[in-house]
């Protein structure tokens, strides 16, 4: 199958990690969105029909960034796919118009007359306006025909997730590695005809599974979804509240979507995204083909909830050496949403793009594509129209490209904005095809990269686009990690099938100066986090001294230097194992130190401890080598509660670096506890 690779870069700024893992619905679907990309600083919602983002039954997180900070970018985006395409009957022979112009949309024949009939087609991930998926997995409701085959499989055909590049990995920890690897991912036309790409598949015969599955992600995701049945099956392949209205006709395209991302120092903002695009027919050329990301960015924290974060955005577009859109929030929400999203299409110079913004008011129809319009300032397929550079309605479609000022200076207040980037030819590709004409021949494949990143400026953006550029086209060369922090990837917390005992599991792409498995019981404070440095290279520790059926939260951690970075966190519910391996410790005294607040902290943090007899207490403050650094209290003290402040200062009251601190409490010369915390600058 022969291959046609372009760029194409939706932007956002950090990404991260690798491990083979089907992941998969509990329940018969239509979709699965339940995929979270969240092992770099974006937490990030994929599907396997053609949307990224949020649904109707799923929301948070749909892009959350940074990740952990419970503000989020992004209501749904959708890959839209347009081209012209012959018009044929059932027996496949193309058709004529009768007249020229024509009567009406049946007056056709298939007679040879001077006027073939090409229609402008455009298949959508998602309508962004009606209620509309033209991209579906293979087994969805309208294959439920197939019976047994479908009962079987529908439950399989889901979002596939890698993390951390580990070939060796136990996805599902069953004791088995990789029993369920990817299968067949690199051709689209599935020779087995079972079309779910989770089953086992030796694709070159040679006895082994899956042993050049390679992708350059830290973290990626790979998902299929098509305009047409792979199945054979009639009826039209859409879905949705709004598709009864909608008369979709396929291009017969299919999609891979291999979404990836790194959890490393300034590449952790980023997300790329693999776009495969195969023109399934082997008789018809998609002639002046076409392709754009439709985004509806609703920015804001998630509490505030959709409908009151998504009136007050702002979409824009930069223009320069290196042109991309992007979105705000107009106000900033009072100082808690302060970044900014970015896309951007990448391609040959020989191609033009387009950058369109509506109202939420109007949406682009193509319901009817085979309804003929005589006049040239109305259309049936306003859709490919705005694909291919032309504004089917100037009431309502604005090119923020030629305007990018247009929703700053007419929404002060913003606005529930939403755009379209899109990247066409010369359209020639039909009548004369020159070098500039965009056309995709019957069995080939169209590729192009699309890079979502944030910052926190427009700036931002663009230095972030340098960078992923720079990267791609070293061919994902990780050697442009070499000595950048990364962030720890939390694999998961599992029974450790003790007394009230979690066994913890990372991954952490590059070595830390320091590494650090943290827990706390999920209702606690924050400043009762305990931090337990381990070496990292360990991949796994289980800690033992939990209360069971309880529910605790659970985190790793790195410093590098002056930076620290830390993972997502997990909740779990701690049962109590197995009560023979253990004994039960009763502990008894009320002598506590307790965990420093805020941890970690900067310019300074408090320290509280309980003493329950008189005496001298110590309170002193040490580095990672056991150097005594200074001592907060050293006197003598009665039965009580005493709380006192470090300021972040040395005994010569000079500020100490950024890193991992010890502090002891001691009352008569006995040790009491020892705990941790971290200065950061």
């Amino acid at each position: 199958m022969k291959k046609i690779t372009y760029l194409v870069i939706i932007l956002i700024s950090f990404t991260f990690l690798f491990a083979l893992s089907n992941e998969v619905s509990l329940s018969s679907r239509m979709i699965d969105n339940s995929l979270i990309h969240d092992a770099s600083n974006i937490s990030f919602r994929v599907s396997n029909y053609g949307i990224l983002g949020s649904s109707d039954d799923a929301s948070w997180p749909s892009l959350e960034w940074p990740i952990n900070s419970g503000i989020d970018y992004l209501y749904q985006s959708s890959l839209w796919v347009g081209a012209k395409k012959v018009r044929r009957n059932e027996d496949g022979d193309q058709i004529y118009w009768q007249n020229w112009p024509p009567g009406d949309d049946n007056d056709t024949t298939t007679d040879v007359t001077p006027w073939r009939v090409v229609d402008t087609l455009t298949t959508v991930g998602c309508d962004g306006w009606y209620s509309i998926n033209e991209l579906l997995p293979a087994y969805n409701p309208h294959e439920t025909s197939l019976g047994y085959q479908y009962s079987q499989y529908n439950f399989f055909d889901s979002v596939l997730k890698n993390v951390g590049n580990r070939l060796d990995f136990d996805d599902d920890d069953d004791g088995y590695i990789d029993e369920d690897p990817l299968g067949n991912p690199f051709d689209i036309d599935d020779p087995s005809g079972i079309y779910c790409f989770t089953v086992p598949f030796d694709e070159d015969g040679d006895g082994l599974i899956d042993e050049d599955c390679n992708y350059p992600g830290f973290e990626s995701s790979i998902a299929y979804s098509y305009d047409y049945s792979p199945f054979g099956t009639e009826g039209q392949r859409d879905y949705g509240s709004s598709s009864g209205s909608n008369n979709h006709v396929e291009l017969d395209i299919a999609l891979v979507q291999e979404i990836y991302s790194w959890p490393v120092q300034y590449f952790a903002n980023m997300i790329v995204i693999k776009n495969i695009i195969y023109n399934h027919s082997t008789i018809d050329t998609l002639f002046d083909f076409s392709y754009a990301y439709y985004v509806d960015a609703d920015i804001g924290p998630q509490a505030f909830g959709g409908s009151a974060i998504a009136p007050d955005d702002i979409s824009s577009y930069n223009i320069g050496e290196n042109n991309f859109a992007y979105a705000y929030d107009r106000d900033g929400d009072g100082g808690l949403t302060q970044g900014y999203f970015g896309l951007k299409n990448l391609h040959p110079d020989n191609l033009d793009e387009q950058c369109w913004t509506w109202e939420v008011s109007w949406g682009p129809d193509d319901w009817q594509p085979f309804h003929y319009v005589s006049t040239p300032n109305a259309t049936a397929n306003e859709k490919y129209w705005l694909l291919t550079g032309r504004n089917p309605d100037v009431n309502y479609a604005v090119s923020i490209r030629d305007y990018p000022e247009y929703q700053i200076n007419n929404y002060p207040n913003g606005i529930d904005t939403r755009f379209l980037s899109t990247v066409y030819g010369d359209m020639q590709g039909y009548s004369n095809p020159t070098p500039n004409s965009l056309n995709l021949a019957p069995e080939e494949s169209y590729e192009f990269y699309t890079l979502i990143f944030m910052g926190y400026s427009v700036q931002e953006l663009e230095n972030n686009l340098n960078l992923m550029e720079n990267f791609i086209d070293s061919g994902f060369d990780y050697s442009l990690f070499d000595g950048l922090p990364s962030i720890p990837y939390l694999i998961n917390v599992l029974d450790a099938n003790l007394i009230a005992a979690a066994t913890v599991r990372w991954n952490v792409l590059s070595a830390p100066d320091e590494f650090m498995v943290c827990y706390k019981e999920a209702e606690a404070p924050a400043y009762t986090w305990e931090y337990i440095v381990v070496d990292h290279a360990l991949s796994e520790y289980t800690i033992t001294d939990l209360q069971p059926d309880t529910e605790y939260k659970f985190k790793v951690a790195c410093l590098y230097d002056e930076v620290y970075l830390e993972s997502r966190t997990l909740t779990v519910l701690i049962t109590e194992g197995n009560q023979s391996i253990l004994p039960i410790i009763e502990i008894i005294g009320s002598n506590k130190l307790a965990q420093n607040y805020p941890n970690p902290f900067n310019p300074e943090t408090s320290i509280s401890y309980d003493i329950n007899d008189n005496g001298i207490v110590e309170l002193n403050i040490y580095n990672i080598k056991g150097q005594l650094k200074k001592q907060l209290v050293n006197e003598h003290q009665q039965v009580g509660t005493y709380t006192t402040i470090w300021d972040g200062s040395n005994s010569n009251n000079k500020k100490v670096s950024s890193g991992l601190y010890f502090y002891k409490l001691l009352i008569n010369n006995k040790l009491i506890d020892t705990k941790k915390m971290i200065m950061l600058k």
